[in-house]
């Protein structure tokens, strides 16, 4: 059988040789050039990475108030319920926003949400800069299975509850018209979805009758303000909290113009720089973040921590 090369392949041989050769020559003659091009790319990538990062920020500054106002409106005392805040579910970076469980089987119907509650509860948060996709649904059943083999713990034991800002169309029609689910709408906020393996709910945070989590967002009036905290204390007084300080500091105008017409706010923010729980706070986030692997210069940059109080985590 005749090869299929014909009898210029030695040529093609050395002029290929002749020609990396030439190239690795110029790339050194144009050094200059060559890394100046890759360092204004490199920069590029950086500047997308310290953009990327800062997104992420963002949307994760809602879930610790989101953790605390969930408590205030299922179980403020925490005497019937349990909370576990970003469940890790291994020892890598794979959590579930918030678990509630019952402590002693009773489950208290403070709000709508409790109505599908069994052993172990799931929860998903989207806070109102950021959106349900159909991935996200995905993962977080996925999840659920890995909860229960994890944990040891029965499917039948478990549902899920995603916590949005924004009506997730997208994931609703996949649910209707992919999957074959029924959704359906209910007061509240609220839409079940009924077909999977687990019970699972949408809530839709920005219709919820209950102030609390409704108001999780950075456009408050001061009134809205003033109301918000509030009702939160009433239900949580004079507790260390990430909820009011993440209100106050996301409506900052908002709220100095609240404390003009309501002191005790005031008050209330300046107990909570001098209790110092805000720095306590942000080293147990330092501690979560070296463990998922940022590096200490980081994690000081991200949360204005001093360099050496992160190293002396590690």
């Amino acid at each position: 059988m005749k090869s299929r090369h014909n009898g210029n392949l030695p040529h093609r041989g050395i002029a290929l040789w002749w020609g990396l050769f030439l190239f690795r020559r110029l790339s050194v003659g144009l050094g200059y050039g060559i890394i100046v091009v890759r360092g204004a790319g490199a920069l590029d990538d950086q500047e997308k990475q310290e953009q990327q990062t800062q997104e992420e920020k963002l949307k994760n500054w809602w879930h610790p108030p989101f953790y605390q106002g969930l408590i205030a409106v299922l179980d403020p005392t925490e005497e019937y319920l349990s909370f576990q805040d970003e469940h890790r579910l291994s020892k890598e970076a794979l959590r579930i926003d918030v678990i509630v469980s019952a402590n002693n089987g009773t489950i208290p119907k403070k709000h709508d949400v409790a109505k599908i509650f069994k052993k172990y509860n799931l929860f998903e948060y989207k806070a109102h800069n950021d959106s349900l996709t159909i991935e996200d649904y995905t993962a977080s059943i996925g999840k659920g299975h890995l909860y229960s083999a994890f944990e040891k713990v029965a499917l039948s034991d478990i549902t899920i509850t995603f916590a949005v800002n924004k009506y997730p169309r997208n994931v609703i029609n996949y649910l209707k018209n992919v999957r074959n689910f029924e959704v359906t709408d209910n007061e509240n906020g609220l839409s079940s979805v009924c077909g999977d393996v687990f019970p699972v709910q949408i809530l839709i945070c920005k219709k919820d009758d209950n102030i609390i989590l409704r108001n999780l967002h950075d456009n408050l009036t001061p009134a809205e303000v003033y109301e918000t905290i509030h009702a939160f204390e009433q239900l949580r007084p004079g507790e260390k909290n990430v909820y009011v300080e993440r209100i106050i500091l996301s409506n900052w105008n908002a709220y100095k113009e609240a404390s003009r017409m309501y002191p005790t706010l005031k008050e209330r923010f300046l107990e909570i720089e001098e209790e110092g729980w805000l720095e306590e706070r942000d080293l147990e986030r330092a501690k979560d973040m070296l463990l998922d692997g940022e590096s200490p210069e980081k994690v000081s940059k991200w949360l204005r921590l001093s360099l050496d109080k992160v190293k002396a985590l590690v």
